[in-house]
């Protein structure tokens, strides 16, 4: 049933993709800046507090939710499992702006590419501080979002949703998403630089949360693409690209591909490795990056459902 819910999920979402506007992400985000305002007292754990609250309270709901789907008929546990999936998995959540930023840089359009660049990054709750871009990092700005979008909305959701019962790992993978991006925002969290305490507690969260299937959709880009490069720049991605999750991704995209991606290059780095300009080519590969990472992981889900049932 896991299987069949993912594919029907994604088979309708590149058919007709959910808004990214849709009243559901609304009522989150309402809900999210009303913990944030009503918690917020600029201690650590305050924001653990709200996390646990808010976290809990959905998990408890959809888990209920569920449960009482599937105690009526089958047929609509499935069917809830397939609407939570709608909500919270699917490449074309952001695949429109990967796209208008691939034209504006096939057609050379600076300000075109800045401009759907700087929308997408405030979408994520990550502006951009810069008043503009050449069309080479705007293109290798875009293929990192887009790598680490394809982990965050496909590749975690996958795996949270085989690991937790229903969907409930499909939504809270997500949530905790949310609630680390939009509470570290300074105007979410408090017009103060100590009042981001607030959201020391929902990254670190995350941070675990997103560990193993972090690794697996890293794993996933060398499988598919230039495995030694990958793993290479997956070992050594403190010297240039961080030590988080997301650094993880961009490092391993980087390799697997070929590409420059990531913070600028620097001579003194210490890392051993440079790959090609981003451009429009890149990002193409990029895009078949996730689409073969996709396919490699749904067969493994599938060999993995076939040996549960003639276990």
């Amino acid at each position: 049933m896991d299987l069949a819910a993912l594919l029907l999920a994604l088979l309708i979402e590149q058919a007709h993709a959910m808004p990214a506007n849709n009243p559901v992400w609304a009522s989150f985000r309402g809900w999210s800046a009303w913990f944030a305002k009503n918690f917020n007292a600029g201690a650590q754990s305050h924001g653990r507090l709200a996390w646990v609250l808010y976290v809990s309270g959905v998990g408890i709901a959809v888990t209920l939710i569920w449960w009482g789907a599937t105690k009526l008929h089958p047929a609509l546990g499935f069917a809830v499992n397939v609407i939570a999936l709608l909500f919270t998995m699917g490449f074309r959540r952001f695949s429109h702006a990967f796209t208008l930023i691939e034209d504006a840089v096939r057609e050379g359009d600076a300000d075109a590419a800045y401009k759907v660049m700087a929308q997408w990054r405030a979408e994520q709750d990550r502006p951009l501080d810069v008043p503009t871009l050449p069309l080479h990092r705007s293109a290798a700005m875009a293929i990192e979002d887009g790598l680490v979008a394809s982990h965050r909305s496909v590749f975690g959701v996958m795996f949270w949703f085989a690991v937790l019962p229903g969907p409930v790992g499909a939504v809270l993978y997500r949530l905790t998403d949310h609630i680390a991006r939009h509470w570290s925002r300074p105007h979410v969290g408090g017009d103060r630089p100590e009042d981001l305490r607030f959201s020391d507690f929902a990254r670190q969260a995350f941070e675990v949360i997103d560990w193993v299937p972090a690794r697996l959709s890293a794993l996933g880009f060398a499988i598919v693409g230039n495995f030694e490069d990958a793993m290479h720049l997956w070992r050594n991605r403190a010297l240039r690209f961080g030590d988080d999750t997301r650094a993880l991704l961009v490092a391993a995209g980087a390799g697997a591909l070929g590409v420059e991606i990531g913070p600028p290059g620097k001579a003194d780095s210490g890392l051993d490795w440079s790959g090609s300009e981003a451009g429009a080519a890149a990002m193409r590969s990029a895009a078949g990056l996730a689409w073969r990472t996709a396919i490699l992981w749904l067969t493994i889900i599938a060999v993995w459902t076939v040996a549960q049932l003639f276990s």
